[in-house]
């Protein structure tokens, strides 16, 4: 019997010799390397073999396919995906669409299921994700995580809203995940309670960065300049915002300042901090 007659209810992957047999009766240009790198790709599973055979006769060479490897990558995915139940979806969309690195705890809550179900459900989509020792679940591959981005964008604005509501029971701790997605579907008003004084200080007291303060209040001030109700918070936001692009900008020159008494160059260091902290 040949791979092909098999491969419909075939569940254990075939043999290194069997592969490489198959794939060289039908193209018999093959060289040893390339039939050994045809079994790799395809860990002689029949649903792989199958796809490779399918872009083959779609007139894809596999020496073309061996060359573009993102080519049989996004074929295998698709194939794959199509079999998926809703459920396998969803949490699929969760882990690609979540701005943070999803725990099992965090999803048990988003998805509101038990750990062991939970870890059911990863289990049967093993071809996909996997979770570190750490307990953190991600996708298997870059390729992989970008393209179900692609393949599950109908699933993004719902699994968004219910990351929200998740982000929500602890916002200060969340508040870099939930802000933009507060920004993303208008919620104006619960952004600006947001980024109240204490979770600014918060944001502060953690050494989080200049940068993403400014960004924070960015948002904060855009929104508050929507509604005359909030043009206090706009003010507010303007002035944290000025002053923390203030304090970046005189680390750069603290930094550059330290940069030229390194380089032995103090005469230079001496007149740049003159210029900045006396003028």
């Amino acid at each position: 019997r040949t791979i092909l007659s098999e491969t419909a209810n075939k569940v254990l992957p075939f043999s290194k010799p069997r592969v490489k047999d198959f794939f060289s009766k039908i193209d018999p240009s093959l060289n040893d390397g390339e039939l050994d790198k045809l079994y790799e790709i395809t860990h002689g599973l029949a649903s792989k073999i199958n796809v490779l055979r399918s872009l083959y006769l779609k007139n894809q060479s596999f020496k073309q396919i061996l060359h573009d490897k993102e080519l049989f990558s996004k074929s295998i995915y698709h194939a794959e995906i199509s079999k998926l139940d809703e459920l396998s979806r969803i949490l699929l969309a969760v882990i690609a669409f979540c701005d943070i690195q999803p725990s099992i705890s965090f999803i048990q809550a988003v998805l509101d299921k038990s750990k062991s179900e939970v870890e059911e459900i990863i289990g049967k989509n093993s071809d996909f994700l996997f979770i570190k020792e750490n307990g953190i679940v991600m996708y298997r591959s870059e390729a992989l995580y970008k393209y179900m981005k692609d393949y599950l964008s109908d699933y993004q604005s719902r699994v968004e809203q219910r990351l929200i509501s998740i982000y929500e029971s602890n916002a200060s701790a969340y508040a870099d995940a939930l802000l933009p997605l507060y920004k993303k579907f208008n919620k104006d008003q619960s952004l600006i309670h947001l980024l109240n004084d204490d979770n600014i200080q918060e944001h502060l007291d953690q050494n989080r960065t200049q940068a993403s303060l400014n960004v924070q209040c960015d948002f904060g001030y855009e929104s508050a300049l929507k509604d005359p109700l909030y043009l206090g918070d706009a003010l507010r936001f303007a002035v944290i915002r000025s002053t923390s692009r203030q304090i970046e900008q005189n680390e750069l020159w603290d930094d550059e300042t330290e940069a030229l008494v390194l380089q032995g160059r103090i005469e230079e260091a001496i007149a740049l901090s003159q210029n900045i902290y006396l003028k």
